[in-house]
């Protein structure tokens, strides 16, 4: 709780659980890779993380295409993970993008 009481916008739960609710989600999040020059992405698709990959800084991943190329599918998402991603959602380690098409 002393996280989020340092963020006034947090303050107004509603805004709260709107930031941090994942139901019907579908995005692209950035975040920072396993390496130096590397950006990780998380698919989510209607509330769920689909698939991640790494790709390196030049590399250009706006089209789904490419990212179908890189990426690696989930096939168990538990609600550790979820709680995990909603505390780096708050913390902004990730940036959110719409799912390119």
């Amino acid at each position: 709780m002393q996280f989020i009481g340092r963020f006034e916008e947090y303050q107004n739960i509603d805004q709260f659980k709107k930031k941090i609710d994942f139901k019907k989600r579908n995005e692209l999040w950035l975040g920072q890779g396993r390496k130096l020059g590397e950006k990780l992405f998380l698919i989510i698709e209607n509330g769920k993380v689909m698939s991640y990959g790494f790709y390196e800084l030049f590399t250009q991943i706006q089209t789904l295409n490419k990212l179908n190329k890189l990426k690696i599918d989930l096939l168990y998402q538990s609600a550790d993970m979820i709680n995990e991603l909603q505390l780096a959602l708050l913390r902004g380690d990730f940036e959110t993008l719409p799912l390119p098409k």
